[in-house]
């Protein structure tokens, strides 16, 4: 123990000390030495050793130490420095164990010898600097361990042995760290502003993220290595600077390594390891040897370059490259990925893997030579993304395009001729776009999914006829081709022209042209595809067969010029025009197979003078053909038909048919007006025929703006179908076969009426109603000239029995009554007369049941007896039956013939002995 104000001189002699030592005054160290043979003793008090030589175990307690000459700790001796600060001046020899967590200075003012032959343990606070401008001989021969490592020395250190550096490692301006062969690993922050060399491996392993100052690049400030250096560790890691000189790097780092500098001049090889991942930025990698990635590379938009005439990559294929430039000659062992442009200056062997084209970015292929060669070829660009040829490609294995698009353009793909298995494969939404005068490229072998595209865009070229096409489009250019084609799916035009050639082609899609032009001359179109296909054609087709069941539509107006030809299902027009040329043909339609016209669309045909057209029409569920033929006077015309699947009062307007018709309007129109004298044949299914309807005596009616031209009554022909022909028509418009008397849009039941005590009550009921505005009361007492009394208003429209009444007061002679029904459409018909008197002779009448389906009862009333006169008949005016009865005074019932009567609309008509008559209708289902 050295005491407060004393002073202790070693001079030089050594001093053995065997138990603590305490310096609360002065030592002056001298020459001489202190040997500490002491064990579990400490040493306090801040000192200046010359010497100290440690043989058992010490520890410093609040002790800052400074060591002139030497500090040793030999074999089995303990040396705990603590968090204390330790100043070395002179050689550090280590044969015990050696830890500390305070600063410990390598002075470096003259040459150190600093031997490890155990260990030197520095904790996580602990701090080593080596200083000074002298260069330590380090011949350790045991692995230090540093929490944080200061190289400030100007001369350099240069390690015997491979460091572990916990916490940082920074280099000091004008300083350097010589690596040498050893492996040194930095698990915390490195920070060069000196100089670093290598030639053995230099590990950057942290546990959290980190970053790694490599350096300038600039003169003093260098980072090189001849040997390995590793990126590994857990924690995310920034390497900033730009390396001088790189042989093998190795990213070993599983959560990134992140560039933010160009790497050139790596000459061994370049690892990804598994697991691992490099995030190479906007940054450029000259590669001078290997590429192997089995981990993930996020190609950013960097560049990296192979330079060397025996390079290799190989790996998985999560590596994902940005650009690509080959300078020397690259073998692929195993396939990668480019997101952007691969660049040949020199070549590239892919014939053990290929190159996968990927990512969002547009990007090509291009290089120094005219024609390149490329054993395989896969794109798999994002959907809508584009990969472009910009030179010619020869000696192709595969060629795969599995999404996005390949423009070849005007350049040529050519396959590798000593195989006689290569393979042409374009995946579902896929794309490749030929230009130039180039066709699909020839290859032994070719799969076109069902919605992959082939675009043809150049000048003049050839379609290939290989193989079968999932998507055709046609965008500018000449195109012909001299085989049929088959198009799983759609074709598209939309510029230049296309030449079919006489040639069936067959088409499973939809044809779409939106411009350019179709040449069809000679050429069949085949529509035969499993669901439901649609046409907008601007150009005429030539000869166009329809074999699809479930049908196909039109999308814009087309034209045939040959045959329209059906095989299977139904050609819908929707609001589109079908136009037949001159010579076109209809052929194969069926009651199954036809036009479904039920839109605004119409079947348009030429008809010549004496000649005769069958307008194969219907609805979607039901064949409704229309025949038109001219006679040999009129004049040559095109004649349009469509149909309304309904029947109408007033044409194609005015309130729905319910009853007495054919469910169907059909609208014939001619393109000239005038000139024509046609004969018309309208064909319906029995399914269609409403109540009411009788085919024995149906009308062919035509309605001429302001009401319907019936004609004569015709018996219909055909056993379901049914058809009837009417001729004499010189104009068109829409058609209609009906009951004469189904214009009425009232079906009667009854029309009677009573004098009681000087009132007149009339009472009728109808059956059904369509469009019905009122009912005028109309009073004569002549039974001729007739006015209107009052106003009764009609129910509009009832499928249902409605009753009505009307009095008519200070009644006395005899007076005649009628009604007159009006439609809304200002239409009106009229009522029998009902006659009624004084005296009480008069008769009312009644249908037991209306419609009936046998026989009917009819129910007669009257005020005396007296003889009644009835008559029925059809809907026609024929009379079919006729009988007198002595009707008693009261009321009874008389049986109608109706059993053999066909279904259809009726009319009685009842005279009493006075004259008064009263008109029923009666329906026969």
């Amino acid at each position: 123990t050295i005491g407060s104000g004393a002073t202790l001189n070693g001079a030089a002699h050594n001093l053995t000390l065997q138990g603590n030592w305490t310096n609360s005054g002065s030592f002056v160290p001298a020459t001489g030495a202190v040997l500490a043979t002491g064990t579990g003793k400490t040493i306090s008090g801040n000192t200046t050793f010359n010497k100290l030589t440690v043989y058992g175990s010490y520890a410093l307690s609040a002790a800052d130490i400074t060591v002139m000459s030497g500090l040793t700790v030999l074999t089995g001796a303990t040396y705990a420095a603590g968090p204390n600060t330790n100043t070395l001046y002179g050689d550090f020899y280590n044969g015990g164990s050696v830890t500390g967590s305070g600063v410990t200075t390598f002075v470096g003012d003259q040459v150190q010898t600093i031997s490890l032959i155990n260990a030197l343990v520095n904790t996580s606070t602990g701090v080593v600097n080596f200083n000074g401008s002298k260069a330590p001989v380090l011949n350790s021969t045991s692995t230090p361990t540093f929490a944080t490592v200061n190289i400030n020395n100007t001369a350099g250190l240069s390690p015997s042995v491979g460091w572990t550096v916990l916490v940082a490692a920074n280099i000091a301006a004008n300083s350097a760290f010589h690596g040498g062969v050893s492996t040194h690993n930095f698990s915390g922050a490195f920070t060069n502003n000196g100089i670093v060399t290598s030639s053995g491996t230099l590990q950057f392993t942290p546990p959290s993220a980190k970053t790694v100052a490599l350096g300038s690049n600039s003169t003093g400030n260098t980072f090189s290595s001849t040997g390995t250096v590793l990126f590994g560790g857990s924690g995310a890691l920034s390497v900033t600077g730009t390396p001088t000189a790189l042989n093998n790097v190795v990213i070993a780092n599983t959560q990134g390594v992140s560039p933010s500098a160009n790497w050139s001049g790596i000459s061994g090889t370049f690892t990804i390891s598994s697991n691992a991942v490099f995030n190479a930025g906007s940054y450029s990698y000259t590669l001078n040897g290997n590429m192997e990635s089995d981990g993930t590379l996020n190609g950013g938009s960097s560049l990296f370059t192979f330079t060397s005439a025996t390079a290799q990559i190989s790996g998985s294929p999560d590596t994902r490259f940005y650009d690509v430039l080959v300078s020397g000659a690259l073998t692929v062992n195993s396939e990668f990925g480019i997101d952007h442009d691969l660049t040949m200056n020199g070549t590239v062997d892919a014939s053990l893997a290929g190159i996968e084209f990927t990512g969002t970015p547009n990007g090509q292929l291009t290089g120094a030579a005219t024609t390149l060669t490329l054993a395989e070829l896969d794109v798999r660009k994002t959907s809508g993304s584009v990969f472009s040829l910009q030179r010619n490609i020869a000696g192709v294995g595969d060629l795969s395009i599995n999404s996005g698009t390949l423009d070849a353009g005007a350049f040529a793909i050519t396959q590798d001729a000593s195989s006689s298995s290569n393979f042409l494969y374009i995946e579902d939404g896929a794309r490749l776009r030929i230009g130039g005068s180039n066709t699909v490229p020839v290859f032994s072998l070719y799969s076109f999914d069902s919605l992959s595209t082939v675009e043809y865009y150049g000048g003049t070229q050839a379609i290939a006829t290989g193989t079968p096409y999932g998507h055709l489009e046609i965008t500018a250019g000449a195109k012909t081709v001299a085989a049929p084609l088959t198009i799983q799916k759609n074709v598209l035009i939309s510029g230049g022209s296309f030449a079919a050639g006489a040639f069936t082609h067959s088409v499973g899609g939809n044809w779409t042209q939106t411009g350019g032009t179709f040449t069809g001359t000679g050429s069949t179109i085949v529509f035969n595809g499993l669901t439901g296909q649609t046409v907008a054609a601007i150009s005429p087709f030539h000869h166009l067969t329809l074999n699809n069941a479930s049908g196909l539509s039109l999308a814009g107006a087309a034209t045939v010029n040959g045959t329209l030809a059906f095989t299977l299902g139904k050609l819908t027009l929707g609001s589109y025009d079908l136009a037949l040329g001159s010579s076109a043909v209809l052929s194969g339609y069926t009651s199954g197979k036809y036009v479904v016209a039920t839109g605004s669309g119409f079947l348009r045909q030429p008809l010549g003078a004496g000649a005769t057209r069958v307008f194969p029409v219907g609805s979607a569920t039901d064949y409704l053909p229309a025949t038109v033929a001219f006679t040999a006077g009129s004049t040559p015309d095109n004649i349009s038909v469509r149909l309304r699947p309904a029947a109408y009062t007033n044409g194609e307007t005015g309130s729905v048919k319910t009853s007495s018709a054919v469910a169907a309007t059909w609208l014939i129109e001619e393109g000239t007006a005038g000139g024509s004298d046609a004969s018309i044949t309208l064909q319906w299914p029995g399914s269609l025929e409403l109540g009411g309807f009788v085919r024995g005596t149906a009308r062919l009616a035509h309605y001429t703006g302001t009401a319907w031209d019936y004609g004569a009554a015709l018996a219909a022909s055909g056993s379901d179908p049914y058809s009837v022909t009417r001729s004499g028509f010189t104009t068109f418009s829409p058609f209609s076969v009906r009951m004469y008397a189904s214009t009425l849009p009232v079906t009667w039941l009854s029309f009677t009426g009573t004098r009681t005590a000087g009132t007149d009550r009339l009472d009728w009921r109808t059956a059904t109603e369509s469009g019905s505005s009122h009912f005028e009361v109309e009073e004569s007492s002549n039974g001729s000239t007739f006015s209107a009394v009052g106003r009764v208003a009609a129910a509009g429209n009832s499928s249902t029995v409605r009753a009505y009444h009307f009095e008519r007061g200070n009644a006395s002679g005899t007076r005649y009554y009628r009604l007159r029904q009006v439609d809304l459409d200002g239409r009106s018909s009229y009522s029998a007369i009902v006659r009624l008197g004084d005296a009480a002779t008069a008769f009312s009448a009644a249908l037991a049941a209306n419609p009936v389906r046998s026989g009917a009862t009819l129910r007669l009333a009257t005020g005396s007896a007296q003889p009644v006169q009835l008559l029925l008949h059809d809907a026609g005016g024929r009379l079919l039956w006729s009988t007198s009865i002595a009707a008693a005074q009261g009321t009874q019932s008389i049986a109608l013939p109706l059993e053999d009567k066909a279904a259809g609309v009726y009319f009685l008509t009842l005279t009493g002995a006075d004259g008064s008559r009263q008109a029923l209708q009666l329906v026969k289902e």
